[in-house]
C-alpha cells in the first residue's frame, strides 16, 4: 500500500478505533456476572448465594448512528460481540450524515450513540451541543483506562 493509501484508511482505522473504545466504555458496566474473577472466570459463588436466581435483565435496544462503517463492519465489532456479552442487548445501527444533525435533533429522532471519529466528526456534535463526558461514568464503574493506548485517550 502507497502512502495515499495509508492516508486514506487512517480515517477508516480512527473510526473502527473510537466505535471500539466506545464501546467498551458503554458496556464496561453492564456486565451479568457479578462475581467474576480478573481473568475473566467465573468464581464459585458462597454457600449462602447458591441459591438465587441469576440477575435478570430486561431486554433493551441502543441505537447507534454510524456514518464511517459499513454494514459488515458494524456487526462484526458492535453487534455481535455486544450480543455475545449482553444478550439482552440489541443493537440497532443507524446511517446518518453530520449535515442532517440539526433535523434530527429538532425532530427528536437522535441515536443513543454515535461512532464517528475525533478528526473531523465531532465538530457537528460539539455545535449541537451533543457531547457528553464519560469522566463520571468511568471513575463510577471504575474502568481501568491503562487497557488503551495513551494515544487513543488523548484523542478523546
Amino acid at each position: 500500500m502507497n502512502a495515499t493509501g495509508v492516508q486514506a484508511s487512517l480515517p477508516r482505522l480512527a473510526a473502527i478505533s473510537m466505535s471500539l473504545i466506545v464501546a467498551s466504555s458503554l458496556f464496561a458496566g453492564c456486565s451479568g456476572l457479578p462475581n467474576a474473577a480478573p481473568n475473566g472466570k467465573e468464581q464459585e459463588k458462597p454457600l449462602s448465594n447458591q441459591n438465587q436466581k441469576q440477575e435478570e435483565h430486561q431486554p433493551v435496544t441502543i441505537s447507534v448512528g454510524v456514518r464511517y462503517l459499513n454494514d459488515d463492519e458494524v456487526k462484526r465489532y458492535i453487534v455481535d460481540p455486544v450480543k455475545l456479552k449482553y444478550p439482552w442487548i440489541t443493537v440497532k445501527a443507524e446511517s446518518y450524515k453530520p449535515e442532517n444533525l440539526a433535523n434530527m435533533v429538532a425532530a427528536g429522532d437522535v441515536p443513543d450513540l454515535f461512532i464517528t471519529n475525533n478528526i473531523s466528526g465531532l465538530a457537528p456534535f460539539e455545535s449541537l451541543q451533543l457531547l457528553v463526558s464519560i469522566d463520571d461514568l468511568i471513575k463510577t464503574q471504575g474502568m481501568d483506562l491503562s487497557r488503551f493506548e495513551p494515544e487513543s485517550l488523548n484523542a478523546i
